[in-house]
């Protein structure tokens, strides 16, 4: 019986700041990381740049997730947010 219960995970969204990125490298670490992903925007802000993408985590890698896109060169800030209300800094 429990083996035919369907897990339904959680989708998230990724708020980053950063001050300009080399091409590719956040879909790096999204690939590695996110079973999908899709970007809702990316605009120019006053200092700096805001991306935000939606994504599904592959299981258990959301620290580890967060430490790879905080570490990237130009970030000043990442909130990854959960529709179940989880926030992560």
């Amino acid at each position: 019986l429990l083996s035919k219960t369907a897990v339904l995970q959680v989708p998230y969204v990724l708020v980053m700041n950063h001050k300009g990125l080399k091409e590719g490298e956040v879909d790096a670490a999204l690939n590695k990381y996110c079973k999908k992903f899709h970007v809702r925007s990316d605009a120019r802000r006053d200092k700096g740049y805001e991306k935000v993408v939606e994504l599904k985590l592959k299981s258990g890698v959301a620290d580890e997730f967060l430490t790879a896109v905080k570490g990237l060169p130009g970030m000043e800030n990442v909130i990854l947010l959960s529709a179940g209300g989880e926030i992560a800094e």
